[in-house]
């Protein structure tokens, strides 16, 4: 009897397997973040689970193989920062990022704060005329 064969598609990986392995880390990934949201009372008002799902194609010695893996990462008491920048191109000719003289914002780059030369942020109320 001759074997049939068909296109690799991602949900026939591993017969199957790899899909319901990832579905199971998902569902259980989904309970990890409403526990710990319930048990954060979110507070930070923050919670980020990640599932992440690698496939690999690996040519080597005229063969090819298919490398999966799901791994999961539960959310974490502190939060993962996020900065914002722009590019703009720098005094040397280079294309560089840029935020605000006094650092990196979650913000608007371009919505300064007061700072001083050296950055220093000026708190409110504290500017002369």
């Amino acid at each position: 009897m001759a074997t049939k064969f068909a296109e690799v598609e991602i949900g026939g990986l591993e017969q199957g397997e790899f899909m319901k392995r990832c579905e199971e880390q998902f569902a259980i990934l989904q309970k990890e973040v409403l526990d710990h949201v319930e048990k954060m009372d979110n507070k930070d008002g923050k919670a980020t689970g990640i599932l992440v799902m690698k496939v690999a194609i690996q040519y080597e010695n005229k063969g090819y193989r298919i490398l999966t893996e799901a791994e999961r990462r539960r959310p974490k008491k502190n939060h993962i920062g996020v900065s914002t920048a722009f590019v703009n191109q720098s005094q040397t000719g280079q294309m560089q990022l840029f935020a605000q003289a006094s650092g990196t914002t979650s913000g608007n780059p371009r919505q300064s704060v007061l700072c001083t030369n050296d950055g220093k942020i000026v708190p409110p109320g504290d500017t002369k005329d």
